[in-house]
């Protein structure tokens, strides 16, 4: 609390200028105040005598820096521990963390075939309504006996037509044809080329000329 601190006079602001002015008085008045506010700001606190100090403040000893930083730094560790351990503890609450339950192998063979028939059974469904919807089936139209003749009779015509066609086609390019009558040979003449093609050869044509004789040695 400020002491004798009584209230200061608001400077007079002439009407005619903007900057207040002040009195002799209200200058020296001012001054005295400031002073009074720099003294007391600038005294060193009191002590209080050690009867006025608490019990537990009495027999207090004043540490070395030696201990004052040991202390602090023991303060500083124990500290840090304390934050990990509430950290652990905070993390463990919140994200607790559970074995996975193991199904048995019967369970899991229960479960994928219940899926797999849910799956089809949902797909079929699908396939109906959309086939329902989109395609419609023409009714099956079942012919008659002659119908049935005339298309038998017409895929058979048809496919004489193409075989003769493909045989006309086949001869054109690969059969020989003279160009005039084919000759007739007389008995004389079919006798003579029977000997002739009789007779044998000689040794002298059965030699190779590279390995010599190859027959009849």
């Amino acid at each position: 609390m400020v002491q004798d601190a009584s209230p200061l006079k608001l400077p007079m602001v002439d009407s005619r200028s903007s900057t207040p002015t002040l009195s002799a008085a209200d200058r020296k008045e001012r001054a005295e105040h400031q002073q009074k506010l720099i003294e007391r700001l600038t005294k060193s606190p009191k002590r209080a005598p050690d009867d006025a100090k608490p019990e537990w403040a009495k027999d207090a000893v004043k540490l070395k820096p030696e201990k004052q930083d040991k202390m602090v730094e023991r303060l500083y560790l124990q500290s840090v521990k304390n934050l990990a351990t509430r950290r652990e503890q905070q993390e463990k609450k919140v994200y607790q963390y559970e074995n996975p339950k193991t199904l048995p192998k019967t369970a899991i063979e229960e479960n994928v075939s219940r899926m797999m028939d849910h799956e089809i059974s949902k797909r079929k469904t699908i396939q109906e309504r959309l086939q329902l919807k989109y395609y419609q089936e023409a009714p099956v139209k079942k012919l008659t006996t002659e119908e049935v003749h005339e298309n038998i009779k017409r895929l058979y015509d048809a496919s004489t037509r193409n075989h003769n066609e493909r045989q006309k086609q086949l001869e054109a390019k690969y059969a020989f044809k003279p160009a005039g009558e084919p000759k007739k040979l007389t008995k004389t003449e079919m006798q003579s080329y029977t000997e002739r093609l009789a007779k044998p050869k000689p040794p002298s044509s059965l030699e190779n000329p590279l390995y010599g004789a190859t027959h009849g040695s």
